[in-house]
């Protein structure tokens, strides 16, 4: 079984192990990268960022003058015995109440970084739920959901991380850095000259080592979302896997798949654990150098030695901050490829937009014409799926789509509904372009019912009132009853109250499509269109909800019916004949019977399968 052959397709041709690989190029400054892909998610917070910062600046820049006054004592001990009581009194009081004002403000700003951070993860799952619901339906059955999924709560989680990082460790490392580098330079000259070239050491083999990763670290990245979308296949075909006895293949698959994963992080482990074992060195000898300077002063002139305690103290705090601004460094590059991967969905462009004049439409009476209808996937640019149709549907009227598999009927329905643009021409409903109408104002004129009926996790209820916002219970229980779903609803245990599970898996498949069709009913929309809707439901519904449909068409609807099954459109007003994307054949049923075309030929197939499938019974 190749169940989640594309999946393995994907990974076997990783770009560790594989030439001709289409994954991104190694950029030339993957930080700059990552600052800029964070500035332009955070843009909205520069203020409270600011305000964060000057907490941090502040409490830091407190925290300095901490060692400072420690050494003050230790002057005053050595040249001020007469008055060493007070001196030292005052100087621990200062210190004191230095420690409580560092201790309010380090407070404060934990409360006021995670508040922040609060407030602009839950901004950003806002944005990218908007940016998904407003995506081309090409983008979605482009994209896997599960992967998209864990992409956005990823980068979300990791943006969160981040500021995090920011806020908590790199912010208050620079400012104690920069503050004990120029209280260093103040007291000692001698000892900067070792700081320097160690610091610019640091730093230069920290950032060549995860520019050399970075190539790397994105190829694991890649797959984990490989993984992502595995899983989730998964978990939503599991019965297919069930039925097929595979779990144990699956999940050896699945076991391979975090096996490389580990192979490729210990990969980049090991280059990491040479850097820091470099790291250590450099501020060892850092450290040591800068101890043998402040004694070999303080062995020549007795005096500076609480000025050199000093210098070793900031000394020790430097080089600690800069190993820690090392790892940060490390966690903020990590971090921020996840970002970039979110970046990606936030720089995809909406293509199906709203118009910025559009024209209100006070009533829809339902007539729709198409004037040279193209479309062309992407995937197959050269071959239009839908090929120049010019059609007029009047109001009121039932239509039959017909055709054999694949000759674009599920495409047009997608074009009607502007889930995808049109490569040219044009729909028109009353006369009026539906590129000229607001996406909510067509969606609204048509009640839409899919092959597959998508329920909700939640009540039948809540199913069946998502057609109408405020619907009340009677509206809803008089549309399950126009869909013939009101008999088996109050069949099951808590009736309308019934919860339907993920997807509506404990409801059978004619159960959801009645509760899907009873939706469209509560919608009551001029323009019906159903996708081959009763496809599964028995003879008995499929015969009742056709009664229904005739009395919307009754009422003055314009009913398309995508039809499979021609029984379901014999008592259409008129059948379009739809075949590689061209309409062959338009004409009431009686009519196009007698002619003999495509449709008589379509027709007779149906009546010999249909006389082979009853003998096989007998």
């Amino acid at each position: 079984m190749v169940l989640f052959e594309p999946i393995r397709a994907t990974l076997a041709q990783s770009p560790s192990t594989e030439k001709g690989s289409s994954m991104p190029e190694q950029k030339p400054s993957p930080f700059f990268e990552a600052v800029q892909n964070y500035v332009r998610l955070t843009r909205a917070y520069r203020k409270e960022m600011t305000i964060s910062s000057l907490y941090i600046n502040a409490m830091q820049i407190l925290q300095v003058f901490e060692p400072i006054l420690v050494a003050a004592i230790m002057a005053d001990m050595i040249a001020h015995r007469e008055h060493l009581i007070e001196l030292i009194s005052m100087r621990t009081g200062i210190t004191l109440v230095l420690i409580v004002t560092v201790s309010v403000i380090g407070r404060k700003k934990s409360v006021y970084v995670r508040t922040l951070i609060e407030g602009m993860t839950n901004r950003l799952y806002v944005q990218m739920f908007d940016k998904l619901l407003r995506l081309s339906g090409t983008f979605h059955e482009t994209h896997n959901t599960t992967e998209l999924h864990g992409t956005i709560s990823q980068g979300v989680i990791r943006l969160a991380d981040i500021t995090f990082l920011l806020a908590s460790d790199l912010a208050p490392l620079m400012t104690m850095f920069v503050a004990t580098s120029v209280a260093i330079s103040y007291y000692s000259g001698a000892s900067t000259l070792v700081i320097v070239p160690v610091v610019a050491m640091f730093v230069g083999a920290t950032i060549a080592v995860r520019s050399r990763m970075a190539k790397h670290r994105r190829e694991r990245h890649a797959l984990n979302k490989s993984i992502h979308r595995f899983f989730g296949a998964s978990v939503i075909m599991v019965r297919t896997i069930w039925s097929f006895a595979r779990e144990r293949t699956e999940l050896s698959h699945f076991h391979d798949m975090l096996e490389r994963t580990t192979a490729m992080l210990m990969k980049e482990y090991k280059s990491y654990d040479a850097l820091d074992l470099w790291r250590n060195i450099l501020v060892g000898v850092g450290r040591t150098t800068v101890l043998i300077i402040c004694v070999w002063q303080a062995l020549h002139d007795p005096s500076r030695l609480a000025s050199l305690y000093l210098v070793v103290s900031l000394a020790t705090t430097l080089f600690k901050a800069c190993y820690n601004i090392g790892n940060v460094y490390d966690r903020f590059i990590e971090s921020s490829e996840s970002v970039r991967m979110l970046i990606e969905i936030v720089d995809e462009q909406l293509t199906i937009v709203d118009p910025e004049d559009p024209v209100v439409m006070t009533k829809v009476h339902g007539e729709i014409h198409l004037q040279d209808v193209c479309f062309a996937y992407e995937s197959n640019p050269n071959k239009l799926a839908l090929d120049h149709l010019t059609l007029t549907i009047r109001a009121g009227e039932k239509i039959g789509l017909i055709g054999e598999s694949g000759g674009g009927k599920s495409t047009f329905t997608k074009a009607l509904l502007r889930f995808i643009n049109l490569t040219s021409g044009s729909i028109l409903i009353d006369g009026i372009n539906i590129s000229r109408l607001t996406l909510k104002q067509l969606r609204e004129s048509i009640g839409y019912v899919a092959q597959d009926i998508e329920i909700f996790d939640g009540t039948i209820a809540e199913n069946i009132g998502y057609g109408k916002e405020g619907a009340t219970m009677e509206e809803i229980m008089e549309a399950a009853r126009k869909a013939h779903a009101h008999q088996f609803i109050l069949s099951l245990p808590d009736g309308y109250a019934t919860r339907v599970g993920d997807r509506g898996l404990r409801l059978s498949g004619g159960q959801r499509q009645r509760v899907g069709i009873a939706r469209v009913f509560l919608k009551d929309a001029p323009i019906i269109l159903f996708d081959e809707a009763t496809s599964n439901v028995d003879a008995a519904s499929d015969t009742e909800i056709h009664a229904s449909v005739a009395d919307l068409v009754a009422g003055g609807k314009t009913v398309l019916v995508i039809a499979h099954r021609l029984d379901t459109v014999r008592n259409a007003d008129r059948l379009v004949y739809i075949q590689d994307g061209k309409i062959v054949e338009v004409g009431p049923p009686k009519e196009l019977e007698r002619k003999g075309g495509y449709y008589a030929k379509l027709l007779r197939k149906h009546e010999a399968l249909g006389k082979e499938a009853v003998s096989s019974v007998n």
